[in-house]
C-alpha cells in the first residue's frame, strides 16, 4: 500500500481580540458602581494612573430628534467605538450657566443594608403610584428573614388598613406583590417554595435546555415530583427519562431560600446606580447626562518624574525598564478604555431614547415600540454583543423614575399569519377577552391562552398569566 503525501490549501477566518480590547468590553458589561470599584483597583496596582472621582460634573448630550447613527457599519468589531452622535466634546468647553440649568442631582442610593432595604430601592424601577408604592414597601416589612411572604392577603388587607387608615383590595394587594417578586433576588416574595423555584425558573431563558419541562415540572406536576416517581412523570409528560433528569437536575439549581444565599458584596450589588438622567429642553429636546465626568482619569505626573529607577546590573535594569513600560502602556490603554466605554454607552442611550421618543415624553410603557438589540446595532453600528452588554443592569434617571434599559426592549410577538403585534397588543385582546367572559363563570389563565391560540397566537400560559397581571386585572378566583 502507497501512501502519498499531498499539500492543500484552506482558508480560516478567525477572530482574536487583543488584551485591551478584551478590556474595554469587560468594562462596557460592568454598572457604574461597579466600574468605580475597578477604576479604584486598577488605580491601586498601577503607580502611573490617577484617579479621581468627583460628583460635581456631569457630561450633558443634546439627542435631537434627527440625529441618526453614522456610516459605521463598516466599522470593525475589533476596534474602538467611533463617533456616532456629531455633539461637542465635553472636554473642549466648560458648562456655561444655562447648561447647569439641565443638570439634575442624582440623588445617592445608600447602600442596601438588608434584603428589605435593597428592595425598596428596586421600587425605583416600577411604574407604581404613591398608594402602591405604600403597599408594596409594607409587604416588603412583612417579609420574613427568608424573603418569604409567610401571611395571608386578606390578614395584610385588614392591618394596612388598621395601621395606616386606609383601605385596599386584596386584588391591589395582589397585583403589589407580583410586581415585588419581579425584583432581585429571584424568587423573593413568594409564598411557599413552589411559587418561589417557579419565580426562578421564569427568570431563566426560555433557550436554556430542559428550562420549560423543569417549569412545567414544578408548576403542574410539584406533588408528584416531591413523591420522585419519575417514571410515571416521564410517561405523562411524553419525556425521555434523560430530559427528565436534566429537568431535575436544572430545579435542584435553584435556591428556595434566595435570601440566605446572598453575600454582604452581593447585597450591595443590589443597589441601583442610574448610569444616565434623561432631561428635556425648551424646544423639547432630549438631553442625555452621562455620570462620566464624575470621573478624572490621567497620568500620575509625580510618578513619571521619579520613575528612574536603578538597578544594580544591566540585566536588572532592562527587566526595571520592562516594568515601568508595561505598567505606562496599561494606565494608557485603560484611560482610553474607560472613555470609550462611557462614548459607547452614551451612543447607544441616544439610540434607544430616539427609537423610545414617545415612552420617554409620556413615561407609559404602553407607548413602548418594538425594539431589538439589532435596531440598535444598526442604528449605532456596534455589534449585538456589545449592545447587550452595554444594557445589562443600567438604569437611567427620567422626569418619571427610575428605568432599566432592558425594559426598554420589546420584541414583536408574530401569530401564525406572520403578522407583527406587540406586547401591549396581546394584553388588549386579553383585557377584551376578560370584559367579555361569563361573569359567573370567569376564565383561567390556560383558557384565556386557547382562546389567544384559536386567533394566531402560539403563547403559552405562564406569559399570558404574567400580562394579566400586568394589566393588574386579578386571577379566576379573584374575579369570581
Amino acid at each position: 500500500m502507497k501512501h502519498q503525501l499531498s499539500q492543500q490549501t484552506s482558508l480560516k477566518q478567525t477572530q482574536n481580540l487583543l488584551p485591551s480590547q478584551i478590556q474595554l468590553l469587560q468594562l462596557i458589561k460592568l454598572n457604574h458602581q461597579e466600574l468605580i470599584d475597578a477604576i479604584q483597583e486598577e488605580a491601586y496596582s498601577n503607580p502611573f494612573l490617577e484617579a479621581k472621582i468627583d460628583d460635581s460634573n456631569r457630561e450633558i448630550t443634546p439627542i435631537h430628534e434627527e440625529s441618526k447613527g453614522s456610516d459605521s457599519m463598516d466599522q470593525d468589531e475589533n476596534e474602538l467605538p467611533s463617533q456616532i452622535l456629531s455633539q461637542l466634546d465635553s472636554t473642549q468647553r466648560s458648562i456655561s450657566d444655562d447648561e447647569k440649568f439641565y443638570e439634575y442631582k442624582l440623588s445617592n442610593i445608600t447602600e442596601a443594608k438588608d434584603f428589605r432595604t435593597s428592595l425598596k430601592d428596586q421600587l425605583k424601577t416600577l411604574f407604581l403610584t404613591q398608594d402602591q408604592v405604600e403597599i408594596a414597601e409594607y409587604i416588603i416589612e412583612s417579609l420574613d428573614e427568608d424573603g418569604y411572604l409567610r401571611r395571608r392577603l386578606d390578614d395584610i388587607v385588614d392591618d394596612f388598613h388598621f395601621t395606616q387608615g386606609k383601605y385596599i383590595s386584596e386584588e391591589s394587594v395582589l397585583y403589589v406583590l407580583e410586581q415585588i417578586q419581579s425584583l432581585e433576588p429571584k424568587g423573593i416574595a413568594a409564598r411557599n417554595i413552589k411559587e418561589c423555584l417557579i419565580l426562578q425558573l421564569e427568570s431563566l431563558p426560555h433557550s436554556m435546555p430542559h428550562a420549560s419541562l423543569a417549569l412545567i415540572l414544578v408548576d403542574e406536576y410539584f406533588e408528584a415530583l416531591a413523591k420522585g416517581d419519575l417514571d410515571t412523570l416521564a410517561k405523562s409528560l411524553h419525556v425521555s427519562k434523560e430530559d427528565l433528569d436534566g429537568a431535575i437536575e436544572l430545579i435542584r439549581e435553584q435556591n428556595p431560600y434566595p435570601v440566605q444565599k446572598l453575600s454582604a458584596q452581593e447585597k450591595e450589588d443590589l443597589t441601583i446606580t442610574p448610569e444616565f438622567t434623561i432631561e428635556r429642553d425648551h424646544q423639547g429636546h432630549f438631553i442625555i447626562q452621562s455620570r462620566g465626568n464624575q470621573i478624572e482619569l490621567k497620568l500620575n505626573e509625580e510618578e513619571l518624574k521619579h520613575s528612574s529607577y536603578k538597578a544594580d546590573t544591566q540585566k536588572g535594569q532592562k527587566t526595571v525598564d520592562k516594568f515601568l513600560n508595561e505598567r505606562l502602556l496599561a494606565a494608557n490603554e485603560f484611560i482610553q478604555n474607560v472613555q470609550a466605554r462611557f462614548k459607547t454607552l452614551t451612543d447607544i442611550m441616544a439610540a434607544i431614547v430616539n427609537r423610545q421618543k414617545v415612552f420617554f415624553e409620556t413615561g407609559d410603557m404602553a407607548n413602548l415600540v418594538p425594539m431589538t438589540l439589532k435596531d440598535i446595532s444598526d442604528d449605532t453600528g456596534y455589534d449585538v454583543s456589545s449592545i447587550s452588554r452595554a444594557t445589562s443592569t443600567k438604569y437611567a434617571m427620567t422626569e418619571y423614575g427610575v428605568i432599566a434599559l432592558k425594559d426598554m426592549f420589546n420584541h414583536a410577538i408574530l401569530s401564525r399569519s406572520g403578522e407583527a403585534f406587540t406586547q401591549n397588543d396581546v394584553k388588549e385582546r386579553i383585557k377584551s377577552i376578560i370584559n367579555n367572559e361569563p361573569k359567573d363563570q370567569p376564565y383561567s389563565d390556560q383558557e384565556i391562552t386557547d382562546k389567544l391560540k384559536e386567533e394566531g397566537f402560539d403563547l403559552v400560559r405562564r406569559t399570558i398569566a404574567k400580562y394579566r397581571s400586568e394589566l393588574q386585572i386579578p386571577n379566576q378566583q379573584l374575579r369570581k
